[in-house]
């Protein structure tokens, strides 16, 4: 499944989005898992359950060549509080990533952002020119453009985890018959997390009553105290996976959860970590004799967050 650098303090993106469902009133109906439009080859690989890229991306969808995704703002939204929160959304991505936007000019491959009905975005490159990002007048919050935005750089939901049974609950009951498809879970075999805990502060979460059918909660975290559904900024696990996707160096680490802290103090160093709630790991290096060693990554549970290492 962020960016503080705030471009324009409209009234609207200054709306806190935490319980948007950029899913509600989507009136089209080949969209995947509510808010993405498929190719008919990531259709495929999905449906032969053929994923494997970052949230679950398909083995069919591409990355923007350098982390530089060209955009265009249609006229339909240019002069609308939405022109500045797509500006804020993608300094979201911007202020964490190595991911960059730029405005068109001639290149062939870009997204463009209109006013269409609801919220939906194509997943990753397509390699076939303009591709879209709709932003229905309900999507106007700086949090769902980031939102699908993850979606055109090849983020997909992060619930479609294979082990997300291990956090969440899906309610099949209270989920629209017609919705149900919205809640598949990928095998491990088909969907890369790059060794990352599950997110339950990801903004490509689902929230907890989407799709449902009476009102009631469709999915719901199994540890106490935990919330779903955040359309506020990026977590910082999002960051982390966009930045393994595209392969940003190593300054674009971001302390995330727990995240390292290392000072180098003779031949050992330590670590200190701050907890903020996006599961039970933490990421430390090992080897800190010096800081050239210190770039190798390992798991390790909180607990053990603030020993030292040498």
């Amino acid at each position: 499944m962020r960016l503080s650098v705030l471009l324009c303090f409209t009234a609207i993106s200054l709306v806190s989005s935490a319980s948007i469902d950029e899913n509600a009133g989507n009136p089209r109906s080949d969209l995947f898992e509510g808010d993405m439009i498929l190719t008919p080859d990531q259709q495929q690989a999905v449906n032969n359950g053929d994923l494997g890229a970052s949230r679950g991306a398909p083995i069919h969808d591409k990355k923007w060549p350098n982390a530089i995704l060209p955009y265009e703002i249609r006229s339909d939204l240019k002069g609308t509080p939405a022109e500045g929160v797509i500006q804020n959304a993608m300094r979201e991505w911007e202020s964490k990533t190595c991911v960059r936007f730029q405005k068109r000019t001639t290149q062939k491959n870009y997204v463009y952002f209109f006013k269409g009905d609801g919220c939906w975005s194509y997943v990753g490159m397509l390699d076939r020119g303009a591709q879209a990002i709709s932003l229905g007048s309900g999507c106007w919050h700086k949090g769902t453009a980031a939102h699908e935005i993850g979606h055109a750089l090849g983020f997909y939901h992060e619930q479609s985890r294979p082990d997300r049974d291990n956090y969440v609950t899906v309610h099949w009951d209270n989920i629209k018959t017609d919705s149900k498809h919205n809640f598949n879970k990928y095998s491990a075999d088909r969907i890369n997390t790059f060794g990352t805990p599950y997110d339950f502060g990801s903004l490509m979460h689902y929230g907890t009553n989407y799709f449902s059918v009476n009102g009631r909660a469709t999915i719901t975290p199994k540890k106490s105290g935990a919330k779903i559904g955040q359309r506020d900024y990026l977590s910082d696990l999002d960051v982390h996976q966009m930045n393994l996707r595209y392969g940003c160096p190593n300054h674009y680490k971001v302390e995330y959860g727990c995240l390292w802290r290392f000072q180098s103090a003779g031949r050992r160093c330590w670590k200190r970590c701050g907890i903020k709630g996006s599961g039970d790991w933490c990421w430390v290096d090992k080897k800190c004799s010096s800081k050239s060693s210190c770039g190798s990554n390992m798991d390790m549970m909180v607990t053990q967050c603030n020993g030292s290492c040498g």
